[in-house]
């Protein structure tokens, strides 16, 4: 084709005419309708001509989790943010180290108590103290162990982490 168009016009006329080509290009695709649009609820491109109806049928059939950014069928709704919502769930996942589930937990919202703070600042985990720090507003930085007193800038310096321990200064901890 670009053979049989350079026998076809001269150099010059070519020139105009591949800048001809590449306006009217732009001008077509600016012209061009939205295709797809973006679901609320289940995050997928449709038709945006099938965009109402779509988000109609998806939401009364599917729910989108915030907290891990799953869509699941919505009868399965219940059962997940109790599994995710669990405090027995979030303490086991503190005792064994298992940062990527207290995370989830957090993330769904899990009740966070005294209990929960001291253990995530003595686990020493920078990730997990910066996400209960910012689910607190802070305020977890000052909690205080009412059995012995101890704070938790007591049990992050204890574990050991250097992380922890300047998070919590940051977050207001008493010293």
């Amino acid at each position: 084709l670009f053979h049989f168009t350079l026998c076809l016009f001269p150099p010059r006329r070519q020139r105009l005419w591949e800048r001809g080509r590449r306006a009217l290009d732009a001008f077509t695709m600016a012209e061009v309708p939205k295709v797809f649009s973006t679901c609320e609820n289940c995050r997928r491109e449709v038709p945006t001509q099938n965009l109402v109806l779509h988000s109609a049928v998806c939401a009364r059939n599917f729910f989108y989790c915030a907290g891990c950014s799953t869509v699941m069928p919505a009868s399965d709704k219940e059962a997940h943010l109790a599994r995710e919502m669990d405090t027995d769930t979030f303490h086991v996942a503190l005792g064994a180290d298992d940062e990527k589930r207290a995370l989830s937990s957090i993330a769904h919202g899990v009740h966070i108590d005294t209990a929960s703070v001291l253990h995530v600042a003595g686990s020493g985990s920078a990730r997990l103290i910066r996400a209960v720090l910012k689910r607190t507003d802070g305020t977890a930085a000052r909690e205080r162990d009412n059995a012995s007193g101890l704070t938790a800038l007591h049990h992050a310096a204890a574990s050991g982490s250097e992380a922890a321990v300047s998070l919590l200064l940051d977050a207001g901890a008493d010293v």
